[in-house]
C-alpha cells in the first residue's frame, strides 16, 4: 500500500543546509515507496519534491490557484481556490507529515493532522515550529505528541508500518 507523506516547513528563509535536508527527505521518502505531498512554493516544499522526483518517485503539489504557475518539480499540481481548502484537502490526503522548520501555516496543518490522529515528526534543529513543538505535546498529554527525529531514516519502520496498515 502507498503512503502519502506531507513535507511541511519553510517556503522561504531556507539556507542551503535546510534545502539539502529537505531534498534528502524527498529522496528517502521516495525510496520507501511514499508519495511526497507539499502545500507550498519554493524552499522546503520545492526541495523535497525535487529529491523525490530525482529518485523516480511521485511528488504532488497542493497549491492555491494564484500560485500554480510558480510550482517546480511536481508530478502533478492540485490547484485549489483558497488556502483553507488546500489545507483541508492536503490533510485528508496524507497518512503522515514531516516538519522541517515552518511557521503558522505549517502549524495549522500539524494541528489538523494531529486532530485526525496522523503521525507528524519534527526534524530536530530545523528551526521555527519544528523546534517549538518537536518533542512536546501540542496542548496536553492527550493532544498529540510531536516526536523529534534526527533524520528521515529514523522513521523508516514507522513509515513501513503505515504502509502496511493503510
Amino acid at each position: 500500500m502507498n503512503c502519502n507523506v506531507c513535507v511541511l516547513g519553510f517556503g522561504s528563509q531556507c539556507n542551503n543546509e535546510m534545502l539539502s535536508v529537505a531534498y534528502n527527505c524527498g529522496q528517502t521518502l521516495s525510496k520507501l515507496g511514499c508519495t511526497v505531498l507539499t502545500g507550498g512554493v519554493g524552499g522546503v516544499f520545492e526541495a523535497a519534491r525535487k529529491g523525490c522526483l530525482d529518485n523516480n518517485g511521485t511528488a504532488i503539489a497542493f497549491i492555491e490557484s494564484e500560485n500554480e504557475s510558480r510550482i517546480k518539480y511536481s508530478t502533478a499540481t492540485i490547484s485549489l481556490d483558497t488556502t483553507s481548502l488546500k489545507r483541508l484537502v492536503l490533510v485528508n490526503a496524507v497518512c503522515a507529515g514531516i516538519l522541517i522548520g515552518g511557521w503558522t501555516g505549517s502549524l495549522d496543518l500539524v494541528i489538523q493532522m494531529v486532530n485526525q490522529r496522523k503521525n507528524v515528526w519534527a526534524l530536530k534543529d530545523s528551526g521555527g515550529i519544528a523546534d517549538q513543538y518537536g518533542g512536546k505535546y501540542l496542548v496536553g498529554v492527550d493532544s498529540g505528541y510531536i516526536p523529534y527525529i534526527d533524520s528521515v531514516e529514523d522513521i523508516e519502520k514507522d513509515i513501513q508500518a503505515l504502509k502496511l496498515n493503510g
